[in-house]
């Protein structure tokens, strides 16, 4: 599918032109003690970080092949994309093996707000455009006692660019599928103040019918710096309008016409995102006092099933949800230096309403609503203490409240019953009948739950640290599991051990090594067989390992390379966790053909993995292992920048999810080209 004519023309007149000088790749390499890590540990350094973590730079972002915050992602250690329509809506990434629940079991946040909705939705990633992300730090494990519950896989934190990163910058962009976007900035930054302003649309048709994916996003962002003080205000509103093409059977997969079929031509839906938050930094040195007031609001009709000879009305499915969070936490040191203990309290509220209309929105003993007002409070504590010079402890604890009050009310058609004598008889007559919402169920679920963790970081020298930690992870029940739950569902628990080191010597080569195992106790899952969610009577284990290796070779050319290895099963039965991959692999490198042309290389290759409704792993097939390559060749000069690339390059046929034999394909082979011009 070609890349259309009239773009690739302009493209080729503004980018045209080369440069012998080679550049320095000193930068592409990154210094573990440099790079802090804002999530787990407050001002924390990779290379005295407790568990594993992996930093994606402003940098990265710029060079990497990815079209979508999915295919960024994806690349990483240990994480594992899923994608029921090929693009990033209705799209998540698994972080060591969750498998089908990792949308309830990984949280992602933006700034440190949470984006995971209350159900089984997952967060939005399509609504989060990369040139509006300054890095992406991805913290494996459990993360607890900082985030609270659902991170058992671990957390995936997004930080956002910064108010007046760019004075003025236009991009477009056109590809396969008949895919374009276009994006414009402004801001403006002085000593004290910036501010900026993004729009941005994009829009494509998707590689299969009813695939097609319409974004609209919007952000505005206001920052003051003042001494002491630092407070920032940012709005953002998404978009868009999307179709789901379902999925199909082995038989049309195993065809180019199949592949690109929809079994589900008509369903589709479209989403409305209002967030907005305000933060207040205070305080000498690294602004220890750190405020956050953050609102979302979100609106999802959608329609399943849906069948173009009904009215419209009786077939709809909405989701309506407004959440609130407060995110406190201060830091402080207690003694002098140099072997201070560092403390970090915090305070979390969230609250959230929701409601979820399901078949229609008046229908006679079809129509149902379930209604749900969740409120979570917890405190925590970090401290990280200096043992010696050489070694440090770092512990942490939480305690969480959960409330959730719920109810489900169903569309009942109901008629009084009156008595009428007739010889000497009480005849019974129906009269006035009515339409009603009749409640069906109300409950109350109160849940207090705590984590802690306790690892230690030693030096072994000035390049080299080797880390051991211990920690707990809870989850409870979500909305949607509530809906159908079994009388004794119940909240989720897991203990999980990590070992690992880092090294960077004073040559730009970087490692990483990471060994880990978890248990789950009382994990989540939705039973087919009774159509109830509730919690495996097996213990779940995940022992893995993870490798990451940085380095620049020349010059002119660095590269990466990444590998794990897991195995997820259940204690008992040895069984594997369905839609885990067991192994992973991904490479990178980045090419300076001279001081202009840039050309970047990245492959992906991951393992089979069960069928989502085959626990036994001997009902339906495997999925079958994928080899995904991606390339970039990009030209800046000045204010001026263009790309052309190649997403799957061989083509690959793969899918990363299914259920019972039927697969959700992947895209195949698609081209892009784009321009972008900053002052």
């Amino acid at each position: 599918m070609a890349v259309k004519i009239l773009f690739a023309n302009t493209f080729l007149s503004l980018c045209a032109g080369s440069v012998s000088a080679r550049v320095q790749a000193g930068d592409d390499v990154l210094r573990l003690d440099e790079i802090v890590v804002s999530g787990t540990r407050p001002h924390t350094t990779l290379l005295r970080n407790p568990r594993s973590a992996t930093v994606i730079t402003r940098q990265d972002i710029e060079r990497s092949a990815a079209t979508n915050l999915l295919q960024l992602l994806s690349r990483e250690t240990g994480l594992q994309e899923r994608s029921a329509s090929g693009n990033d809506k209705n799209a998540f990434v698994d972080l060591r093996g969750q498998g089908d629940t990792a949308v309830s079991n990984v949280i992602v946040l933006v700034d440190g707000v949470r984006l995971n909705p209350p159900d089984l939705a997952g967060p939005d990633l399509s609504s989060l455009t990369l040139s509006n992300i300054e890095r992406i730090e991805i913290l494996r494990g459990p993360e607890a006692v900082r985030y609270g519950g659902g991170a058992v896989g671990g957390a995936i934190n997004i930080i956002t660019r910064a108010a007046g990163s760019e004075t003025a910058r236009l991009a477009a962009e056109t590809g396969s599928f008949d895919s374009k976007s276009y994006e414009v900035e402004v801001g403006h930054q002085t000593e004290k103040t910036g501010y900026s302003f993004l729009a941005a649309t994009a829009d494509t048709e998707g590689h299969r019918k009813n695939s097609y994916l319409y974004r609209r996003d919007a952000r505005f962002k206001l920052s003051h710096d003042s001494n002491n003080l630092r407070l920032s205000l940012e709005a953002s509103a998404h978009d868009d309008e999307y179709g789901l093409p379902g999925a199909v059977s082995a038989e049309a997969f195993a065809t180019q016409a199949g592949r690109e079929s929809s079994t589900t031509p008509f369903d589709h839906g479209e989403t409305e995102e209002r967030r907005l938050r305000a933060t207040l930094e205070a305080g000498e040195k690294e602004k220890p006092l750190h405020l956050t007031l953050s609102t979302r609001h979100r609106e999802n009709p959608y329609y399943l099933g849906f069948d173009p000879a009904r009215p419209r009305q009786d077939q709809l499915g909405q989701i309506k949800e407004r959440a609130r969070e407060t995110n406190l936490d201060y830091r402080f040191t207690i003694g002098s230096e140099p072997l201070a203990p560092d403390i970090t309290i915090g305070a979390n509220l969230f609250q959230d309403d929701y409601e979820s209309l399901r078949n229609g929105v008046a229908v006679p003993d079809q129509s149902r609503i379930t209604e749900g007002h969740i409120e979570n409070s917890a405190a925590y504590l970090l401290a990280d203490i200096p043992l010696s010079e050489m070694v440090e402890l770092s512990v942490g604890a939480r305690r969480d409240l959960f409330d959730l009050n719920r109810s489900v009310q169903a569309y009942k058609r109901q008629c009084e019953t009156k008595f009428v004598k007739f010889g000497g008889v009480d005849i019974p007559v129906l009269a006035n009948c009515n339409n009603v919402w009749v409640s069906q169920m109300e409950s109350r679920d109160r849940w207090r739950n705590s984590a802690w963790d306790a690892g230690i970081v030693a030096t072994i020298t000035d390049s080299m640290t080797v880390f051991l930690d211990y920690a707990t992870s809870f989850r409870n029940p979500n909305v949607d599991e509530l809906a159908l739950p079994a009388p004794d569902l119940h909240p989720q628990q897991g203990r999980h051990a990590e070992t690992g080191l880092r090294w960077h010597p004073q040559a730009p080569l970087e490692v990483s090594i990471a060994v880990f195992h978890a248990q789950g106790e009382d994990e989540i899952y939705f039973d087919g067989a009774t159509n109830l969610n509730r919690n495996y009577t097996e213990k779940t284990l995940r022992t893995g390992l993870e490798f990451g290796l940085r380095a620049r070779l020349h010059e002119a050319f660095s590269m990466r390379f990444d590998a794990s290895a897991l195995n997820p099963r259940f204690a008992g039965s040895g069984e594997t966790i369905p839609l885990v991959a067991r192994t992973k692999a991904s490479a990178g490198g980045d090419w300076h053909a001279s001081a202009r042309w840039l050309v970047h290389l990245d492959l992906t290759r991951v393992g089979s993995r069960p069928d989502g409704n085959d626990v036994a792993g001997v009902e339906f097939p495997e999925l079958a292992p994928y080899t995904v390559a991606n390339l970039r060749a990009t030209w800046s000069r000045q204010h001026v920048k263009c790309f052309v690339g190649v997403t799957n390059l061989a083509d690959e046929v793969y899918a990363t999810s299914a259920y019972s034999g039927s697969l959700y394909p992947m895209p195949g082979r698609a081209f892009q080209a784009g321009v972008s011009i900053t002052h």
